[in-house]
């Protein structure tokens, strides 16, 4: 019985080429762009998991609204922090975190042009779950003018 299927199926586009070109190119467009959108959608879902305490960590963002066009940007101003820990019982750690972009880094005699460089506070490597090759995470941005690098710059 399938087998007869499959035969009406094949006769059925040959003898419709161009309608069942039309058709079959229509479904995968339709199949990949349905396949594109639920990758985007997964990754949206899964961005910081992999921290121990994902479920437990929020993000305050800044809406700027110019000429009419709001825009929403994860940069908040320093005095957040502390002020959602001092009005906030809930908040048990808050730290601000801040691109500077491109800079040039002077360490000794040596120099180096970084595209990013970000500013961060104490309680960040309290938050975030990320792994020190070298150092330690607990005293990582405790001490003024105290930097940590990535494995690149390093």
């Amino acid at each position: 019985m399938f087998i007869n299927y499959l035969k009406t199926a094949f006769r059925n586009l040959r003898r419709h080429t161009g309608y069942s070109t039309i058709n079959i190119v229509g479904l995968s467009i339709g199949m990949a762009c349905f396949i594109f959108i639920a990758l985007i959608i997964r990754g949206e879902f899964q961005v910081d998991k992999f921290h121990e305490r994902a479920d437990r960590i929020y993000r305050v963002i800044r809406v700027d609204n110019y000429g009419g066009v709001a825009t929403r940007v994860a940069v908040t101003q320093a005095p957040l922090a502390a002020a959602l820990k001092r009005d906030f019982p809930e908040v048990e750690k808050a730290a601000c975190f801040n691109y500077i972009g491109e800079e040039l880094v002077k360490y000794g005699n040596k120099k180096i042009k970084q595209k990013w460089i970000s500013l961060a506070e104490p309680d960040f490597f309290e938050i975030f779950s990320y792994t020190f090759l070298a150092g330690n995470p607990e005293s990582a941005l405790k001490q003024p003018h105290s930097a940590v690098f990535t494995d690149e710059v390093a």
